[in-house]
């Protein structure tokens, strides 16, 4: 019959628990798991369906004795025509009542491998014959018909030719773990659910689970693929962490005031946990790809913020009022934010279109950044002139740190005037140069 399954039909369990016993057999350890184990696990919030690995079921094996059906004239087709006339299960109807309705089965008489054996297939024996004759005995005629003989005929049944048993329906299928026979018990996630989550509830309802284990049967954890998956989200918010240090650091070198590298370092993680606001709603995951987008954006979601904190810094360093400053300030630079921030999103938003598996891949990666810079320049136009007016100050001369660097911008700057000055007096030069960069460019793409 049809089944309807909340999985992929290609994907591959993310959990497979380990199911022992030292007291049952596979058959009755089959059994059960299918009996108390595989539909409560399939209640797990993100489980689609569970798959019991090494699984062997009761069947009655029948094994058919060729000599046997050929000396009672006897073929499969009849052996098989029998158990499917005689193995049925009828319905009789139902009871219904104001509360429950019950559905009436006439029971099976065959269950066991004694009552198989007791099934009757066919009959055997020859068929009834009849001799008529006639003597004639001095010159007389009188006829004498001989007693109707015949060979007995009698009832062929299921014993007779084959011998039947109630063993695994496939012995030939094994699982191992550890060195030992056991059963897995896989455990397939829904499309679209959370590995963490799952794992978390698979491995609460084995504690659940383990008292009422019958003696001598353990359950463990074999397998379980979430855990390289919150290994990997635990190096990516590492990864985060070192960024925003790092940002920070660099933020402090170049404004030359710890106020001010402090605004663009407080803005970041802000913009961040406000990209969450956009990727709830859509039913995106934290995931790796959701998570790289973040590692991605700090840096972009720093400039916008670095440029309003050191304009607002070069308006207070020429006298005017920390509020004033604030304000003229970031409505000086608004064209210039909003500017940078369409491009930005220009660049990023055909990803989210992209069709097929690659637009599914990269779509939540593309929103992540898109919201995370929009969000960027919103708290840069709002939220740092609100903290430059109360925490910036105007400079007075700049520590050792910021002179080194204002001694190396200048440096930087005045050999860039010196190669342009060069450049510009030399059209062969300017001619030469960018050939060169043509070259490369062709180069690459030809790559």
């Amino acid at each position: 019959p049809p089944e309807v399954a909340k999985a992929d039909s290609d994907s591959s369990p993310i959990i497979i628990l380990f199911l022992r016993s030292n007291s049952m057999s596979r058959l009755d350890l089959t059994d059960y798991a299918d009996r108390y184990l595989v539909d409560r696990l399939a209640t797990v919030p993100g489980v689609a369906q569970v798959n019991i690995f090494g699984e062997q079921r009761y069947a009655m094996r029948i094994w058919l004795d060729a000599a046997a059906l050929g000396s009672r004239g006897l073929t499969v087709s009849d052996v098989e025509t029998a158990l499917n006339a005689q193995n049925v299960e009828l319905p009789a109807g139902a009871l219904e009542s104001g509360e429950k309705d019950y559905t009436v089965r006439v029971a099976r008489t065959y269950s066991r491998a004694a009552d198989f054996a007791q099934l009757p297939i066919g009959t055997a024996g020859a068929a009834p014959a009849a001799s008529t004759s006639t003597t004639a005995l001095n010159g007389s005629t009188s006829g004498a018909t001989t007693a109707i003989q015949a060979q007995p005929r009698y009832v062929v049944r299921l014993g007779d030719i084959a011998r039947v048993e109630e063993a695994p329906e496939e012995d030939r299928r094994l699982f191992r773990g550890n060195g030992e026979d056991q059963l897995g018990l896989a455990i397939i996630r829904q499309a679209q659910s959370n590995d963490l989550e799952i794992s978390k509830g698979v491995r609460a309802f084995m504690e659940e689970i383990r008292p009422t284990l019958p003696p001598g049967v353990t359950i463990d954890m074999g397998r379980d693929d979430s855990v390289f998956t919150s290994h990997a989200i635990d190096e990516v918010w590492i990864t985060i962490g070192i960024s925003m240090a790092l940002v920070a650091l660099v933020n402090f070198i170049f404004l030359g005031s710890l106020r001010a590298a402090l605004i663009p370092s407080i803005v970041a993680p802000i913009c961040l946990l406000a990209t969450f606001l956009v990727l709830a709603p859509l039913g995106f995951s934290l995931n790796l790809l959701t998570l790289l987008a973040l590692v991605l954006a700090i840096g972009l979601v720093v400039d916008d913020a670095i440029v309003v904190v050191e304009n607002i810094q070069r308006r207070l360093d020429q006298g005017e009022p920390p509020l004033v400053a604030a304000e003229r300030g970031a409505r000086q630079v608004f064209f210039a934010v909003v500017a940078t921030t369409v491009v930005l999103l220009s660049v990023f938003a055909p990803l989210m279109f992209l069709p097929g598996y690659t637009g599914r891949l990269f779509v939540e990666l593309a929103v992540a950044i898109a919201a995370a810079i929009a969000f960027s320049a919103f708290l840069a136009l709002s939220l740092s002139p609100m903290l430059a007016s109360k925490i910036l100050k105007p400079a007075e001369g700049g520590g050792w740190l910021a002179r080194r660097v204002d001694r190396g911008m200048d440096a930087l700057k005045d050999s860039y005037s010196r190669s342009l000055d060069m450049m510009l007096g030399r059209r062969i030069a300017v001619i030469g140069v960018a050939a060169l960069i043509g070259l490369v460019g062709l180069g690459a793409f030809a790559m």
